[in-house]
């Protein structure tokens, strides 16, 4: 009775477990889950991600508002229910491409030719392909990097990626211009530092970014940075601000000091003030005071000149340079992904080619 019972339990083990494998191999359940998942994408290209939820609730209204957050469909990409829905997927692939590497292995036993071995071999290639893809995106959704940083030039800033700190050092900028003074190309002279340790330097610019061990740093924009101190009451503050910001005069926030760089100021036809091209041939700085939303005060300097405004504000316009924004990204998927590709292309050639000849042949 023992023995039969055992035999029972076995049977009933491997029957569990000849359905599971069967269930995970299936190729109806892939495309099932190839379908849910194209399916759940569309609320994350058609709703706006990452708003606060009082966007969802302004735009939508309440009920599909609390719809919206309630299901995640706010970050739908970043949600649990659509982490699984890959898991699943992958789990899926993995089991299907185990089986067709195991069905080339009969394959090529039973015919154990060339042509046959080159053409079985595209199936399990394109499967490998796949979840190769899947693995590096995976990879890439949990341990990618990605920041945007503003270095003055000359200047330097640090950036952490897990447990390594790096500093990037801008060194030099410079931008050329077409003939009609707009810029076509600017240029960084950027290093890569690690405990003082020059571990890579190049002149980056847009499209050509630095590169150090999967770590890229891109060109991606530029602009003026103002150097200015504040002074009353015998107290005097420094400041660095980028043109076109605003700085608070008081706590409230009532009084609002608005900035605005004239790299090469003119006055146009109606006596406004512009600037003629990008280059700073002549730098001005214009200041407008404003107090509970009304203009106080105006003033145009140029470097080093100083002007005294109400209340006993002192403004010194102190000088000007440029900093570059760079766009710091790390990906440790993407060889994954681009190997994943490499054997789905073969795989394609394999599986297709190889085939159309072999029936040419045969005709």
């Amino acid at each position: 009775m023992t023995d039969k019972k055992r035999e029972t339990n076995y049977g009933t083990v491997l029957g569990c477990g000849i359905f599971l494998w069967r269930l995970l191999t299936s190729v109806r359940i892939a495309l099932l889950l190839f379908t849910i998942l194209a399916v759940v994408c569309l609320p994350g290209i058609f709703i706006p991600q990452g708003e606060d939820p009082s966007f969802y609730y302004h735009n939508y209204g309440d009920l599909m508002g609390s719809l919206i957050t309630a299901l995640d469909f706010d970050q739908v990409f970043n949600s649990t229910w659509f982490f699984v829905l890959c898991l699943l997927l992958f789990i899926n692939l993995l089991a299907c491409t185990i089986k067709r590497w195991q069905n080339y292995y009969r394959c090529v036993i039973k015919k154990p030719s060339l042509p046959a071995g080159l053409h079985f071999l595209g199936s399990p290639f394109m499967h490998t392909g796949l979840l190769l893809v899947l693995l590096g995106a995976f990879i890439g959704a949990f341990y990618s990097f990605e920041q945007y940083c503003e270095i003055a030039v000359p200047g330097s800033q640090g950036i952490t990626i897990g447990e390594q700190r790096y500093d990037l050092q801008a060194v030099g900028f410079d931008i050329e211009h077409h003939t009609d003074g707009s810029p076509s190309q600017y240029y960084t002279d950027l290093k890569l530092l690690k405990d003082g340790e020059n571990l890579s330097e190049k002149t980056i610019s847009v499209n050509n970014p630095l590169s150090y061990q999967g770590l890229k740093v891109y060109q991606f924009n530029y602009g003026w940075l103002l150097d200015l101190s504040l002074e009353k009451d015998g107290s005097s503050r420094n400041f660095q601000v980028k043109d076109g910001d605003q700085l608070a005069l008081n706590e409230e926030g009532s009084e609002i000091l608005q900035l605005r760089f004239y790299p090469d100021w003119a006055r146009d036809a109606k006596g406004r003030p512009i600037s003629r091209t990008p280059q700073a041939n002549n730098p001005q700085l214009a200041f407008l005071r404003t107090s509970g939303g009304l203009p106080v005060d105006i003033v145009m300097l140029k470097p080093q000149e100083s002007a005294e405004l109400g209340d006993g504000l002192k403004i010194t316009f102190s000088g000007y340079r440029n900093y570059t924004g760079l766009h710091v990204k790390k990906d440790p998927g993407v060889p994954i992904v681009f190997t994943g590709f490499v054997f789905l292309g073969c795989g394609i050639l394999l599986y297709y080619l190889i085939s159309s000849k072999r029936g040419r042949k045969g005709e």
